[in-house]
């Protein structure tokens, strides 16, 4: 339960915020040595068709996200 929260808050600072996701692999925050066991890159809402072969969105995962960006 503890990543699939019903609201998701992030708090980042702006500087760290990198154009695309090969750039933040390549950066140092991805070192294999640092990282925490656990990862989760949320990039929009889920969609699902397993119940009743109905498309249904945002099945899964936070169903908000606020963002506060420090400057």
């Amino acid at each position: 339960l503890s990543l699939v929260p019903p609201i998701s808050i992030l708090v980042i600072k702006k500087h760290t915020i990198l154009d695309s996701l090969t750039s933040a692999f390549d950066s140092s925050l991805f070192d294999p040595q640092t990282l925490p066991s656990n990862l989760v890159f949320i990039s929009g809402p889920s969609k699902t068709a397993d119940i009743q072969q109905t498309l249904a969105y945002g099945a899964h995962g936070p169903k908000r996200l606020i963002v506060f960006l420090l400057t």
